[in-house]
Parts: C-alpha cells; sequence; structure tokens
C-alpha cells in the first residue's frame, strides 16, 4: 500500500515539473511573439516600408518571432512578397 502511494507522490512531482516546463517554454514563445509584432509595428511606421500588416505577415511574425520578421523583411527587401 505504501509503495503506491510513494509512487503516485513520485509521478505528481513528476507531472508538475513537466508542467511547469511546458508553461515556462510557452511563456517565452509568447513574449517574444508579441515582442516581434511590435517591432513589425515600430519598423513598418518608423522607416515607412508600407509592409501590409495582413493576416499573412501577422501569422508569419507571431509564430516565427524574430526570424519571421527578419524573413518577411528581407521577403520585402527582396520585392518577392509583402
Amino acid at each position: 500500500m505504501i509503495f503506491f502511494e510513494i509512487l503516485s507522490l513520485v509521478l505528481s512531482l513528476l507531472f508538475l515539473y513537466l508542467f511547469y516546463r511546458f508553461i515556462k517554454g510557452l511563456f517565452f514563445l509568447v513574449i517574444h511573439s508579441i515582442g516581434a509584432l511590435l517591432l513589425l509595428f515600430l519598423v513598418n511606421f518608423l522607416f515607412s516600408l508600407s509592409i501590409p500588416i495582413s493576416v499573412l505577415s501577422f501569422l508569419v511574425v507571431l509564430f516565427g518571432g524574430i526570424p519571421g520578421l527578419l524573413l518577411i523583411l528581407l521577403l520585402h527587401f527582396l520585392n518577392l512578397a509583402f
């Protein structure tokens, strides 16, 4: 009986640790995505680049973060998209 109590305690602690790591990673991703979106608006406003803030550019920056923003800027400067 004590074995199952200790096992359930260990499994509960393992679950809490993994949940903490997941939330920590998700928080990191959300903060960097919001920062990249703000940077997109700021770059677009300050340098008058006329990059349209469309659903596609929004999603690329949201999921890509800073590398997504750099991709949009590169595609814009090469006149391939945006």
